[in-house]
């Protein structure tokens, strides 16, 4: 379950295994091959902005030191805001182990979440990375 609580108390969307078209009309989509939550390495996730309940229209809004909740089923994971970018939507880089350096090893866990910009176009990709901030054990 995905919770960012600078889009509100009912901002809570369940990540579907996948970021193909299929997938993404399901909620939030976490990227194959990439890292699971808490995990070292890049745990990349990626939603519509505008169609299939849009989980990712407001990205825009979110600020350095934002919260990222994941709810695994191990623990709670939560990330802070790093930085944002917006970059053209054929760059994939971003959702490697160590985001934009391919042939670096990772030392650390990470989320990345990726959309489509502007509203209704694939002209651009904004990007939120984050880095670890609490880990709690599994809750109800």
């Amino acid at each position: 379950m995905l919770r960012i609580p600078r889009l509100g108390p009912d901002y809570k969307y369940a990540i579907v295994e996948g970021a193909d078209s299929e997938e993404l009309r399901k909620g939030p989509g976490h990227y194959p091959g990439t890292a699971m939550p808490g995990q070292i390495g890049n745990f990349a996730i990626s939603g519509h902005r505008t169609t299939y309940s849009a989980p990712f229209t407001r990205i825009n809004e979110l600020r350095h030191g934002d919260d990222i909740v994941v709810d695994a089923t191990d623990a709670r994971y939560t990330y802070q805001v790093i930085r944002q970018e917006i970059i053209g939507p054929t760059r994939t880089d971003v959702v490697n182990p160590v985001p934009e350096h391919p042939a670096q090893r990772p030392s650390q866990a990470l989320i990345t979440m990726t959309t489509c910009d502007p509203k209704y176009s694939a002209q651009e990709r904004p990007v939120v990375y984050g880095v670890p901030a609490r880990r709690a054990g599994r809750h109800t």
